[in-house]
């Protein structure tokens, strides 16, 4: 029994390569520009402790 335009097309679309190269294209598309990170502000350390300046040591002359 020969196979179907339909089965013939849906094996070559389901293909492992075409597949990828579906999921790839449709990335680069749609996907890119929501992962953007530019937008985003950069987090503030939380609370950072500061220490204070050692003091400048005279040397003794």
């Amino acid at each position: 029994m020969a196979l179907s335009g339909f089965e013939i097309a849906m094996g070559g679309v389901s293909s492992i390569p075409v597949l990828g190269g579906l999921i790839f294209l449709g990335f680069k598309a749609f996907g890119e520009k929501n992962l953007d990170a530019s937008k985003l502000k950069p987090k503030k350390p939380a609370a950072a402790e500061k220490k204070p300046a050692p003091a400048a040591k005279k040397d003794p002359e």
